[in-house]
């Protein structure tokens, strides 16, 4: 890889789609379970799914995710070198991982990317606007490195 570092920050949009999505489905779960499908009052029914739509996620988003991860994250910032994938942590520290001791990135549900190092560890980039070009570009960078190597 040559030229300018890729570059990636957490984003606040994928936090919060996070957040509602996971106060949703379990609020939707909640919901669904004590007054059952068949056997409600469609009334008693309609009301609880439209609270449960409206209000709980909010809730259910701060029992069941975790909002302090985001205070932790929200600084970071990926930089792909070409030779090296370096996380800045907003505190003015940065670690470096050398291509080498990467064996593969992939995104995964809700705007995250999963390293894996060659040791079978693994670290998460969390909240990334775009997961896929950032496993790409790192996929990229490692099969770069390979053919070098």
């Amino acid at each position: 890889m040559s030229g300018t570092p890729a570059s990636w920050t957490p984003s606040f949009r994928n936090f919060l789609l996070r957040f509602f999505l996971v106060g949703l489905l379990t609020s939707l779960a909640y919901a669904l379970l004590p007054t059952g499908l068949h056997e409600a009052d469609p009334l008693t029914f309609w009301l609880t799914l439209l609270v449960t739509l409206f209000l709980s996620p909010l809730l259910w988003g701060f029992v069941f995710d975790d909002h302090l991860r985001w205070m932790r994250h929200r600084r970071e910032r990926w930089e792909l070198l070409s030779d090296r994938l370096r996380l800045h942590d907003g505190t003015g520290e940065a670690t470096d991982l050398m291509l080498h001791e990467i064996s593969a990135a992939k995104p995964t549900l809700f705007g995250g990317v999963r390293i894996t190092r060659t040791d079978g560890r693994s670290l998460i980039a969390r909240y990334i606007p775009r997961p896929r070009a950032m496993a790409g570009a790192i996929t990229a960078a490692l099969a770069a490195h390979r053919a070098t190597a």
